[in-house]
This record gives C-alpha cells, sequence and structure tokens, in this order.
C-alpha cells in the first residue's frame, strides 16, 4: 500500500513545477441563441488559442487567433469569426459531463486560467453573462476583475 502512495505523491512534486505562468482568465457563456460564447480577457503577454476537453486524450474543440490575443476577446464557439478560426470545430458536448476550456500560447510560455463548465449550466445561462468556474458575472464585470490577481 505504501508504494502506490509513494508514487502518487511523488507523481504531484514532478508535475507541480511543470506549470506555464497565467497570463489571464477564460470565461464561458451563451449568445441570442444559447450556442456557447468563449470569453477571454489577457493581461499580460499573449495568448494564441483555446481547447475545451475532459481529459488529456478527449478535445472537443480547439481554437486559434491570429494575431494572438493580447487584450479582451469574445467569439461563438460554434461558428467563429473575425481573428477566431475553429481548428477542431466544437464537438456535440453531453448532459452531465464537466468540460474544461483552457487558454494557451503556442510555444506554451504561458496559459489563461481554465474554466471548468457543464451544458445544464450553459443552458441556465443569458447572453451577456459569463460563468468564471465560480461565479456567473455580467461581461463587464468578467472584464473589470479578470486581471485583479496579476497586478
Amino acid at each position: 500500500r505504501v508504494v502506490p502512495v509513494a508514487v502518487a505523491a511523488a507523481a504531484v512534486l514532478v508535475t507541480a513545477g511543470c506549470t506555464v505562468p497565467q497570463v489571464g482568465d477564460v470565461g464561458i457563456g451563451v449568445d441570442d441563441k444559447g450556442d456557447p460564447v468563449g470569453y477571454l480577457q489577457v493581461c499580460q503577454d499573449h495568448i494564441d488559442g483555446t481547447t475545451i476537453y475532459i481529459d488529456d486524450a478527449h478535445t472537443y474543440g480547439s481554437w486559434t487567433a491570429s494575431p494572438a490575443v493580447t487584450g479582451p476577446s469574445t467569439w461563438s464557439l460554434k461558428d467563429p469569426s473575425g481573428v477566431w478560426k475553429a481548428e477542431d470545430p466544437l464537438h456535440k458536448l453531453k448532459p452531465r459531463t464537466t468540460y474544461t476550456m483552457y487558454g494557451w500560447t503556442t510555444d506554451s510560455s504561458s496559459s489563461a486560467a481554465a474554466v471548468d463548465f457543464t451544458i445544464e449550466q450553459l443552458a441556465a445561462m443569458k447572453p451577456g453573462q459569463v460563468w468564471t468556474g465560480a461565479e456567473v458575472v455580467t461581461e463587464d464585470k468578467f472584464r473589470q476583475t479578470a486581471c485583479l490577481r496579476f497586478r
């Protein structure tokens, strides 16, 4: 019994130092049709894209921005436009499943804080609301408070 615990503890210690600095926050909401909308607030540096997944082996969509995002950005996850392009279009999201969306850079130099969500949470939201992973706020409040912890 000691060996599995020791292996798990060692894995935590090894992977704990492998994270990149966070330079912003990701949020999620819906548009007037109820389709998912991504929110990104970059506070330092840049973010090149976002991905939705349920574990490392199951991606449910991935989007890139060109040019990279260096401030606020909002885009449709179903039908991206402007600087956003779907590299892996949004897959059908399943009930009672927790998804994670995070922001990343192509050189793995930084990331944007992830948000966990379910489609049940999205179904309860109205356009202009942002799920931050802790609460539902207005888009304005998301923009105003996202960078406070990066100062």
